[in-house]
């Protein structure tokens, strides 16, 4: 199938199929620009015409702009009923080395980072993030791990209604310091 001049080549086995018909799937591209440096992606498809919307791409820029995005994993990504998506993915280019985080997206927020090696969490700052198979709720709730460089390690839920759009250092603020 054909996207804005670029072939879907191939498909991953397993796409995630919600209660509304809606389908999310990683896809490797074939024709692009960028040659293996932008030839993956995470789709969504709702069943309507011109339906077929794209969630990330490799070697697009993170939503904070720091790094881009260079690994999906059909293992670590999850659709809701309520036509979410969460997925963890590995990115490059970025100031945090081996860096790792957590995203969601919808149609209406966009692309939004959940947690992501490097932030400031309880005091602390982010080492690694894990995403387990039903980590996503219908109410927009995450669960997922973490380890901090302090050595504590745990559970955290994030509620996506409470996530301050523009806030990437998630201190309950949108100010200079987000940019």
């Amino acid at each position: 199938a054909e996207q804005g001049g670029v072939l879907l080549n191939y498909m991953e086995v397993t796409g995630l199929l919600n209660e509304n018909g809606e389908v999310a799937f990683i896809a490797d591209l074939t024709a692009t620009s960028g040659g293996t440096a932008d030839n993956s992606a995470i789709y969504f498809a709702n069943g309507q015409p011109n339906g077929l919307n794209t969630v990330v791409r490799e070697g697009q820029a993170a939503p904070n702009g720091d790094g881009e995005f260079v690994a999906f994993d059909n293992n670590n990504f999850l659709l809701n009923d309520s036509s979410q998506i969460v997925f963890l993915s590995e990115l490059t280019n970025s100031a945090t080395r081996g860096d790792i985080g957590i995203f969601f997206y919808n149609a209406t927020e966009g692309l939004v980072t959940l947690a992501r090696k490097g932030d400031a969490f309880l005091g602390s700052t982010i080492r690694d993030v894990s995403l387990g198979p039903n980590a996503l709720n219908n109410g927009g709730q995450v669960v997922y791990g973490f380890e901090l460089v302090d050595g504590r390690f745990g559970i955290a839920l994030a509620t996506i209604a409470d996530i301050l759009l523009g806030d990437y250092n998630n201190n309950g603020i949108v100010d200079a310091a987000d940019y």
